[in-house]
């Protein structure tokens, strides 16, 4: 019973091993369908093959499992097999023993070894199976836990580039700037792209005056002071003086801003001795002297020189922001003379699917016309064929039965021939006593007897001739049945191997156009895919 269970459990999973394959195969299917429509895009198609591979992946777990299954019942019906016979060979052992035969006890001492022995490799190979079974699964929730985390990592990857097109997404103030890398908006330049300033300033490669994102970044000290552009552009040199004065630390007084400005100037001379050390003395002088700190600055003169980097710059940002409103009108007009072509190109396109669809119903209209034709030859070649088929073995029954009658009609003759051949020898054996009697009297009892016996067997003889004569006309009557009937039979066997060649063309016509029509209806599902308006 516990073998039957096995069998059965074994039987379970090769059908649905074959399920599986047809799965895998309809999977396939699937996917080649979907990716035949050529409007998909890239991401479509990589959703298409994502989805794809997983449900490979989880029909290949599936049959890796089934395969488990089969050998693990496999190997325990072997378990089983290998304690039966273990068992049937201790208890012939035992009753061996009770019969005292020490041959046979001895033969049978050693099937149990054997038989035990192979037990145990049983029982080994069963452990062993069941620890890769073990192994296999450890694999399997390993390699399921790194896709896990892989799956989990792109997750959050993708909801960081959602939350940064979020982000981007948001109204931005003039003045603001969305960074990429803080993942924020900022009310002027990011902290990395001020420190970057910085240090061009400090190295003398960048004016204390710049523009960075609509925000104009004054150096004080060592800070930038910044301020958004719409609050410089087309102010007065009154309103444009108080928002430099608000820009800088108000609490300072004009010394403590002229020692600011000091340091600075004193730092740039530092910095420029420095990079000018390995420099000709006659430039090093030259250095000095345009860099050597006044002893008299005049804060104002400071602050108007600001001013006038100031104004140049809001000069050339006025520019900049005409240059670019210009630019953004012709992109602008740019973009909807595209639209306008693309909406031409569109129509265009409805207007050719359209027509495609028509040809495609059409041809599809066609095919199911010739599918129609093709079925109504196919049923008649079909039942010609059954017609002469059925000719045909009437045809070989009746040579069959023919013969019969031929063969007992020869039969008949050769028994007449032989009734024949004895009469024959009779009346030479009658002839011959007859002669032996010649030299008797014509009236002489014996040969009178002699006379009337060879009489009998004369007549006897000719009767058993007229006989032979008479079924040698049955039997040759039998044989030219036969012929005709073989004739008709070949003649018949002819004419059905004929119809079921003449089926075999039809039905392959019928396949063909089946195959004709399959293909028009699924030519006429993508073009109305491809169709808006005939849907």
């Amino acid at each position: 019973k516990t073998l039957a269970s096995s069998k059965l459990q074994i039987t379970r999973a090769e059908i649905a091993i074959t399920k599986n394959k047809e799965k895998s195969k309809l999977l396939e299917y699937d996917r080649d369908l979907k990716l035949s429509f050529p409007s998909l895009t890239l991401k479509q198609r990589r959703e298409i093959h994502g989805k794809y591979t997983v449900s490979v992946d989880q029909l290949n777990n599936e049959y890796n499992s089934l395969k488990n299954k089969i050998r693990n019942s496999i190997n325990e019906r072997k378990v089983q097999q290998n304690e039966i016979e273990y068992k049937s060979a201790k208890t012939e052992l035992d009753k061996l023993i009770e019969g005292g035969d020490e041959s046979k006890i001895n033969e049978a001492k050693k099937l149990l070894e054997l038989s035990e022995q192979k037990l145990l490799d049983g029982q080994k190979e069963f452990e062993k199976f069941k620890d890769t079974l073990k192994l296999e699964a450890l694999k399997l929730k390993k390699e399921n836990l790194v896709s896990k985390i892989k799956d989990m990592t792109n997750k959050i990857s993708e909801d960081e580039k959602k939350l940064s097109e979020v982000n981007k997404k948001v109204f931005i103030k003039s003045g603001q700037v969305f960074s990429n890398e803080y993942k924020k908006v900022f009310n002027g330049p990011s902290p990395k792209e001020k420190d970057a300033l910085l240090k061009r300033i400090k190295k003398g490669s960048s004016k204390k005056v710049n523009v960075i994102s609509n925000n104009l970044l004054i150096l004080n000290g060592d800070k930038l002071i910044t301020i958004p552009m719409k609050d410089i552009i087309g102010q007065t040199d009154e309103g444009l003086n108080s928002i430099i004065i608000a820009a800088f630390d108000p609490n300072k007084s004009l010394s403590e801003i002229k020692d600011t400005f000091n340091d600075d100037l004193k730092s740039s001379i530092e910095k420029s001795k420095e990079n000018n050390t390995n420099k000709q003395s006659k430039d090093e002088t030259k250095n000095d002297t345009e860099t050597q700190l006044p002893k008299n600055l005049d804060v104002r003169k400071v602050q108007n020189q600001i001013k006038s980097d100031i104004k140049k710059v809001i000069k050339t940002e006025k520019a900049k922001q005409i240059a670019e409103k210009a630019a953004n009108q012709a992109s602008k007009e740019l973009k909807e003379a595209k639209d306008a072509l693309k909406k031409a190109s569109q129509s265009l396109k409805e207007e050719l699917n359209k027509e495609a669809y028509q040809k495609a119903l059409k041809a599809l209209e066609d095919a199911k016309k010739v599918v129609s034709e093709k079925t109504i030859l196919a049923l008649e070649a079909t039942s010609k064929a059954a017609q002469e088929a059925a000719d045909h073995a009437a045809a070989k029954l009746q040579v069959e039965t023919q013969k019969t009658i031929k063969n007992t009609a020869l039969n008949d003759l050769l028994q007449a021939q032989a009734v024949a051949d004895a009469k024959e020898d009779a009346q030479k054996l009658a002839q011959d006593h007859l002669d032996s009697l010649a030299t008797l009297q014509a009236t002489d009892p014996n040969k009178v007897a002699a006379q009337n016996d060879l009489a009998v067997k004369t007549a006897a003889k000719n009767a058993a001739l007229a006989e032979e004569d008479a079924k040698e006309a049955i039997l040759n009557e039998a044989q030219n049945k036969l012929n005709i009937l073989e004739d008709a039979s070949k003649k018949a066997e002819k004419e059905s191997n004929e119809a079921n060649k003449s089926k075999s063309l039809v039905d392959s016509d019928l396949d063909n156009a089946n195959a004709l029509k399959d293909n028009a209806e699924n030519k006429v599902n993508e073009k109305k895919k491809l169709c808006v308006a005939c849907n």
